[in-house]
């Protein structure tokens, strides 16, 4: 039985039950025979009040540039727990303890609290920039809940996020100004509220000395927290000083604690008498960007950056950067432009432009504006761009609405989005107390056009739209708003004035003579102010239109002359106050009869490429075009030169034809024109749009020349000499060549007062040149002047380089110049003298003397059939040869003379079946020096040597006939090391040998490479190896020479094997080593995926386990986050590495705990290649192994029963 009453029970009060008699029966019918009855007391009555919540920090309003500690108290008697919720104005989205990130659903997060009842205090921290809070308004809502499950309303407050920096917003004298008075202040007004910091740290230098000069001039520094106006008083400066007041960071804060940066203003002060200098012009600023986002991943595209003072002559480059100053992309072309109203750059980009990857990745960036050539870019403010992967609105048509009128139809671009995805467009106001207002929507689909993907929302206002409220667009697909690429791009203008939006149809036909154009109000327009013209690449094409108004959309524009020529061109819009700029395509083929002939030069004077030494010569040319006529507008013509600036040819220079049909070019320049080349280059177009663009060139020589050039003289030896080594008492004789007739030439003959050793140009220079003597130059005789000269009795057994010092004189002008004498073929004349002595000079020989010996290179041994001729390789010792080796070089050479009886093949080195016997010998030292004998094997530059060498002799049959000991032996007149091995053996044919040389790659093999370059590296030991032959996979073999490197470029993904073989001088390859390599530049993996722990976790244990799952066969790192910002930094401490094994993917990994404290850890993956993931954020884990104390304690009331 179950008794339940009509109504609550009242609190702390008995009651009883009583079942009288009959009042129940049994299933037989037996009623209840004696009442029952029982008491009970009830408790207190129901808790039904809510706890009461007061916020005292922060202060309404109040500004924070980092996390925002959110504090109060709530009167409660059984508080359960407390709620914070904290809401980004700017982005709508919610803050989540959990997931330890920003979610558009709203989100409680719980707060700490303390204390007994019924005074209770809670305090919870709101996230900062580190936790990705962007600058702006914030709302934290706080909520509470008692054990008897009443949940108090929310209390919220209001507080904003700014981090930006206290800049100047103008400063007395400005950075760079001239003639500032030497006794007034200086003055900078923030851009901010500020209070001061540190004021005392701010110092003058003087940028003349470098020195700090603030206590010179008694510097004195205050902040009017008022005005926000910082004031420097000083004793008066000097008179036409240059200095730099050094404003460093943090000398004042704004309200949210932000520190200023360093600061710098530089000024000139007057000269004395109050005289000012000449002011230089005001430098280049940048101000904005065109756009602030665009999509990731493209690779085509183009800026706008608005500035002030741009050069418009200069070349200016664009780079995006990333992390830094780390460039991404460069403009490929860059075009600077002015107008009434706005000056800027325009900059193009595309994939030429990349400097890593190929496309602009997901991500922020920094624009910058460099001048060619210059290090530092173009100040002014910061150019910050988006790149984002997340859809974006790149444009909206039209943003133009009629006054009252009641709907609207737009188009709008977007990107990364796909075709038929769901987007919601918002037409939105603002209401009387700020907040955002829906006046319609709007739910469409996107649609593919081929050229973009577009929607076309339409909204329906019945009141009208009005130009006294503001009205804007948002987007929103799957939950989150799309931004703009532009934020005013989502604005909507609505006016009653004429306004023109675009073109009736951007595509027309050739030889069509009239455009449409679009607009709203254009019934009462008046068109007589207004100008439509068309430009191509820059260039007018059509002059003046006339303008018909069609209806109160559109204007009917009838063009001076047809379009005729397909191709892109521009319609430039002007009404008066602004320009627009509207691109047009003229499609099909020319019109009949269309000129399509470019105008035509004639007449050019000075001649092209001609000389003249009148300083100013007549420019003189006609321009022609018997089609369409020229258009006045668009000629023009200038002189560029080395010597000046560039000239234009004024009108005034110029005669045209009645018919526009010609025009005459005559100018005698203003000034003479500097000795040098010039260019003179006419532009002109038809009114066809055809294009003649000429440029030719000329010299002004007016300072009178020789009628001979030193560099036409040549030599030929006449003395017979063959090797061209005189000594003393021998005669030179020459004739010198390429002089005029008539001339007066005298001849010194010496050497250099420098010489390099061999291999190296002798400077040729009229100071490095010292004379030995004068020699005698006879008459002129068959185009040459014959030359005559006796070496004197300086011998010193030392070799120079001859050297000629001519000196001629023709018609008064002369010339003079230092020469080698060589012959034909290049061989130096030599003279056996001694080198002259000059105190202080360092005099080096041309052929290094014996000592030199013990730096012998490339040493080669070359070998033929002495009675055929035939080739048969070489010997090279590579490495340098020092003079106490020389016997071990003849042991080797000895080889190479004897043969095996049984085979008669010859054995060199280590057994290699190489070279036979009956060979001519030839040695090669360090310099083109050969000489070659039958029997002979000879050294240059050796002396004093004493070596005996032992050599096999065989006889004519061939059999073994006993050694034979030779010594070596030393020609001092020859200058000639050798030893005799005539009379050893007689002829043998030669067989050629069949083995190829044997090459070793040294660079590893098996390597993966994240980048699409790799080197391989090899050598071989043999002697005889002529070069080597690489290729890779399957491609063709490319003889590199003796290169022992070779770098492959634009590797695709994948495996790759390099091969690399030897081939030797006659011919023989060797086995192919090879290599594999693997080129993985794929993007770094995903983060691991962190299955424990999966919230945060409080623990009293030494180590935890960390579990998870990553791309199977990765490298698993885990960090410690040092400065808890949620991301992998240099500061991160790495706590443990593990490999995991292939096809295994799942890691648990036991890591030690820091104790007592927070545990924050990021988990990352490294593939093969190298690549480490972004981090995975783990929940933190809290170690406490403190025990815990009872801080007050409280009771629950009772409850009131109900039955």
């Amino acid at each position: 039985m179950t008794i339940v009453p009509q109504e609550d029970l009242a609190g702390n009060t008995t009651y009883t039950v009583t079942i009288p008699v009959g009042a129940v029966e049994d299933l037989a019918g037996n009623a209840l025979s004696t009442e029952i009855s029982w008491s009970f007391t009830t408790g207190e009555a129901p808790d039904t009040a809510p706890p009461v919540i007061t916020i005292t920090d922060p202060d309404n309003n109040g500004l924070f540039s980092g996390r925002v500690p959110i504090e109060g108290t709530i009167s409660e008697e059984s508080l359960r727990q407390v709620e914070v919720s904290i809401r980004s104005a700017a982005t709508g989205m919610y803050w989540d303890d959990v997931q330890d990130a920003w979610v558009p659903e709203e989100t409680w997060n719980t707060a700490a609290f303390s204390g007994f009842a019924p005074d209770y205090q809670f305090q919870y921290v709101a996230p900062g920039p580190y936790q990705n809070a962007v600058e702006g308004d914030y709302v934290a809502f706080v909520r509470a809940l008692d054990y008897a499950e009443n949940m108090s309303a929310s209390v919220s407050v209001n507080y904003r996020l700014d981090v930006t920096k206290p800049g100047i917003l103008v400063s007395n004298p400005s950075n760079g100004d001239y003639g500032v008075a030497v006794d007034a202040p200086i003055t900078v007004t923030f851009d901010e509220d500020v209070v001061a910091n540190d004021l005392n740290i701010i110092w003058l230098e003087d940028l003349y000395t470098g020195l700090d000069v603030s206590a010179d001039y008694n510097l004195e520094v205050t902040l009017d927290e008022t005005s926000n106006t910082l004031t420097v008083t000083h004793s008066p400066f000097a008179y036409e000083g240059y200095y730099c007041l050094h404003i460093p960071d943090v000398v004042v804060r704004d309200l949210a604690g932000n520190g200023n940066d360093w600061m710098d203003i530089t000024f000139h002060t007057v000269e004395e008498g109050g005289g000012l200098p000449p002011e230089e012009p005001g430098g280049a600023y940048l101000d904005y960007l065109d756009v602030a986002m665009l999509p990731a991943g493209i690779s085509e595209f183009e800026l706008t950056i608005f500035g002030t003072n741009l050069d418009a002559q200069a070349d200016y480059i664009v780079v995006i950067e990333k992390d830094g100053g780390i460039p991404v992309v460069t403009a490929v072309d860059t075009e600077v432009f002015a107008n009434e109203f706005f000056e800027g750059i325009w900059a193009y980009f595309n994939e030429a432009g990349f400097t890593g990857g190929q496309v602009l990745a997901a991500g922020d960036y920094t624009v910058k504006v460099y001048p060619s050539g210059s290090l530092q870019p173009v100040p002014g403010e910061v150019l910050q761009l988006t790149a984002v992967d997340t859809p974006l609105a790149l444009g909206v048509y039209p943003r133009y609405v009629e006054e009252e009128a009641t709907e609207v139809l737009l188009e709008v671009e977007l990107a990364n989005v796909n075709p038929e995805q769901e987007v919601t467009a918002y037409l939105k106001s603002f209401g009387e107390n700020g907040d955002e207002v829906i006046l319609s929507s709007s739910s469409v689909t996107v649609i593919d056009e081929g050229d973009g993907l577009y929607i076309y929302p339409s909204f329906t206002l019945s009141e009208g739209f009005s130009s006294a409220n503001f009205y804007f667009i948002s987007l929103e697909t799957g939950g989150s708003e799309i931004p703009f690429a532009v934020s005013w791009m989502s604005d909507m203008e609505v006016t009653a004035e004429p306004v023109i939006t675009g073109l009736g149809s951007s595509t027309v036909a050739a030889g069509e003579t009239t455009l449409y154009l679009e607009g709203i109000n254009l019934a009462g327009a008046d068109p007589t102010g207004w100008s439509v013209w068309v430009e191509q690449e820059g260039v007018q094409v059509t002059g003046a239109s006339t303008i018909n108004v069609r209806d109160n959309y559109s204007l009917e524009v009838i063009l001076e002359g047809p379009l005729t020529t397909p191709g892109y061109y521009e319609v430039v819009v002007y009404d008066g106050t602004y320009e627009e700029r509207y691109g047009l395509e003229v499609t099909g083929e020319p019109s009949e009869g269309t000129d399509t002939t470019p105008p035509e030069i004639t007449g050019i004077n000075p001649a092209s490429d001609t000389i003249v030494s009148d300083p100013r010569p007549v420019i003189r040319a006609t321009i022609s075009d018997a089609g369409s006529g020229l258009i006045r507008d668009s000629f023009w013509a200038v002189i560029t030169g080395d010597n000046i600036d560039e000239l234009s040819i004024p009108d005034t220079a110029l005669t045209w034809a009645p018919d526009d049909s010609q025009v005459v070019i005559e100018l005698a320049p203003p000034i003479d024109l500097p000795d040098g080349g010039y260019t003179v280059t006419v532009c002109a177009i038809d009114n066809a749009g055809n294009e003649l663009f000429y440029s030719w060139n000329f010299a002004v020589l007016t300072a009178s020349q020789p009628s001979f050039d030193l560099a036409d003289v040549g030599f030929q030896f006449t003395d017979g000499d063959q090797d061209h080594i005189y000594y003393t008492g021998d005669t030179l004789t020459f004739d010198i060549l390429g002089l005029p007739e008539g001339a007066s030439v005298s001849v010194q003959v010496g050497s250099a007062l420098a010489i390099p050793v061999s291999g190296e140009e002798i400077p040729l220079s009229l100071e490095n040149f010292v004379s030995l003597g004068t020699a005698s130059v006879g008459a002129y005789s068959s185009g040459s002047y014959p030359v005559s000269w006796t070496v004197d009795t300086r011998d010193n057994n030392e070799f120079l380089p001859l050297l000629i010092k001519i000196s001629v004189t023709v018609e008064g002008e002369t010339l003079e110049g230092v020469f080698v004498l060589s012959d034909a073929e290049g061989n130096v004349a030599l003279l056996n003298i001694e080198p002259p002595e000059i105190p202080g000079i360092d005099y080096e020989p041309k052929f290094r003397e014996v000592e030199d010996l013990h730096n012998i290179t490339n040493l080669t041994f070359t070998k033929t059939d002495a009675q055929t001729g035939e080739f048969f390789g070489s010997i090279r010792f590579n490495s340098t040869i020092d003079i106490d080796e020389l016997e071990n070089i003849m042991m080797q050479l000895q080889n190479v003379l004897k043969f095996d009886e049984t085979t008669g093949i010859g054995i060199v080195g280590q057994g290699d079946v190489n070279y036979l016997k009956g060979i001519n010998a030839t040695i090669t030292v360090n310099t083109d020096f050969i000489e070659g004998f039958n029997d002979i094997v000879h050294l240059v530059d050796a002396s004093n040597v004493a070596d005996f060498v032992t050599v096999e002799k065989y006889d004519d049959s061939g059999n073994y006939a006993g050694d034979v000991i030779t010594q070596l032996t030393y020609d001092s007149e020859q200058e000639r090391l050798s030893f005799d091995v005539s009379g050893f053996s007689t002829y043998k044919p030669a067989v050629k040998d069949t083995f190829g040389p044997e090459v070793t790659i040294t660079t590893a093999g098996g390597q993966v490479i994240n980048t699409d370059q790799f080197t391989v590296e090899y050598s071989s030991s043999d002697l005889d190896l002529a070069g080597y032959e690489v290729k890779l996979d399957d491609g063709a073999w490319v003889d590199v020479g003796l290169n022992t490197s070779r770098t492959f470029t634009g590797l695709s993904e994948g495996e790759h094997t390099v091969y690399v073989r030897g081939v030797d001088d006659i011919g023989n390859i060797g086995d192919q080593a090879s290599i594999t390599f693997t080129v993985d530049t794929t993007s770094a993996p995903e983060a691991p995926s962190v299955t424990s722990p999966g919230a945060p976790v409080v623990i009293n244990a030494d180590t935890y386990t960390v579990e998870g799952v990553a791309e199977a066969g990765f490298l698993i790192k885990i960090y410690s986050d040092a400065n808890e910002n949620d991301r992998l930094d240099e500061a991160d401490q790495l706590l443990m590495i593990y490999q995991l094994g292939e096809g295994v993917g799942e890691f648990s990994l036991e890591v030690e705990l820091a104790q007592d404290s927070l545990n924050k850890w990021l988990v990352t993956s490294t593939n093969a290649a190298g690549k480490e993931s972004e981090a995975a954020v783990l929940p933190v884990i809290t170690e406490d192994s403190t025990p815990p104390v009872i801080l007050g304690a409280s009771h629950n009331a009772s409850r009131a029963l109900k039955a």
